[in-house]
């Protein structure tokens, strides 16, 4: 009999850890964007359910 959890819980792994490096890279780009690109990555980012607040004037991201 095959265990498929096993394998089941470690493609969720493998895909949040993916999800994960891509917010990290556009996050990255944030920091040498122009203003347009800032916005669009930040479009980008609000549709892949990161959380993002504002804090002492700063903007916050909660991956």
């Amino acid at each position: 009999m095959i265990d498929w959890t096993f394998g089941n819980r470690m493609q969720r792994q493998e895909r949040k850890a993916a999800c994960l490096m891509w917010k990290q890279r556009k996050i990255e780009e944030l920091m040498n964007a122009s203003t347009q690109q800032f916005f669009i990555i930040i479009l980008m980012l609000r549709q892949s359910d990161t959380r993002m607040f504002v804090e002492n004037g700063r903007l916050k991201l909660q991956l």
